[in-house]
């Protein structure tokens, strides 16, 4: 049987999932104190398992432009919420290209001169995800800033 307890562990939240054949082991503080539960409840240590999966967290999805003469580039990267609502479309920028990102601005909302091109903050969206999802972005070369 897998029983699902949600709680908050030093302001995270996390979710604790425990399989024991069937049997409730308990709260959070006795699946955090695995010598304390197996003492409990009279069990071995082989007898179950205690998996920590981090909850979906909100991150920001940004979509930047690159125009070099006549072609025009897209590339993406992902914030987590606090860290994207810290920072200015030209910090955005500049974490993304580098610091080589000048602040005179482009032909277009949100751009600015790189060198012999374009950057341009194009558009931005809010997505829920955990750690799964991540990866999942990761495997098609979406990268982006987990904190």
């Amino acid at each position: 049987m897998q029983e699902e307890i949600k709680c908050l562990d030093d302001g995270v939240e996390i979710e604790y999932k425990l399989t024991l054949a069937s049997t409730y082991i308990g709260d959070k503080d006795e699946i955090i104190n695995k010598e304390k539960v197996i003492e409990y409840h009279e069990l071995y240590e082989f007898d179950f398992e205690i998996v920590e999966y981090p909850m979906s967290q909100t991150y920001v999805m940004v979509q930047f432009s690159i125009y070099e003469g006549e072609r025009e580039y897209q590339a993406m990267y992902y914030y987590t919420q606090e860290t994207y609502e810290q920072m200015t479309a030209l910090e955005i920028l500049r974490d993304f290209f580098g610091d080589n990102v000048s602040s005179n601005p482009g032909y277009k909302i949100n751009s600015y001169w790189d060198s012999e091109r374009v950057v341009q903050l194009e558009k931005t969206y809010p997505f829920i995800a955990d750690k799964n999802k991540l990866k999942e972005y990761n495997s098609i070369g979406i990268w982006g800033n987990n904190g």
